[in-house]
């Protein structure tokens, strides 16, 4: 009986030093809880942050490829004649029809031609249920800046289009 009586003594003495061992995993584990948590968020951090560097590159490289059409466009003879005269309506077919093409060529969405006022007397989308033509974008700032003899640029929701898109414009 004396035999069985120290067995269970010596089983129960490792069993505080088991207990105090898991305690100590579990203080390390909560002690190192911040450290890991802030190796996790950096680690995170710098992958987003690349993926951020690829998008904004290739979205500028995109952006760029379509700057510089719009002096290019606004060149053509025919704009300043056309803006001339406006109550051409065989002129303003025939620039149309060449903003159509432009569309395709570039890959662009659209291209019109806006008198001093802002009102569009020329478009590609001239054969369209949803024309440009006799529409007002005096309000838009890529306007105001063109007709203040700079490159307008503007990111916007299409007022007729109702798609979202990068607006270019320069000065006829």
């Amino acid at each position: 009986m004396v035999d069985r009586a120290q067995d269970s003594i010596q089983r129960f003495s490792g069993i505080p030093a088991a207990i105090a061992v898991f305690l100590a995993a579990v203080l390390l584990s909560v002690a190192m809880l911040p450290y890991l948590e802030h190796l996790f968020v950096d680690e995170v951090r710098e992958r987003n942050e690349a993926a951020l560097r690829l998008a904004v590159e290739g979205l500028t490289g995109t952006l760029s490829r379509f700057e510089a059409f719009p002096a290019l466009i606004a060149e053509r003879p025919a704009l300043a004649d056309l803006l001339e005269h406006p109550d051409d309506d065989a002129l303003r077919v025939r620039v149309s029809a060449q903003f159509s093409d432009d569309t395709e060529a570039l890959g662009a969405s659209d291209v019109y031609l806006m008198d001093r006022t802002g009102l569009t007397i020329a478009a590609s989308s001239y054969l369209k249920d949803r024309s440009f033509v006799g529409r007002s974008f005096d309000y838009r700032p890529y306007f105001t800046d063109a007709v203040e003899g700079g490159l307008g640029r503007f990111f916007a929701l299409g007022t007729t289009s109702q798609e979202r898109g990068y607006y270019y414009a320069a000065p006829v």
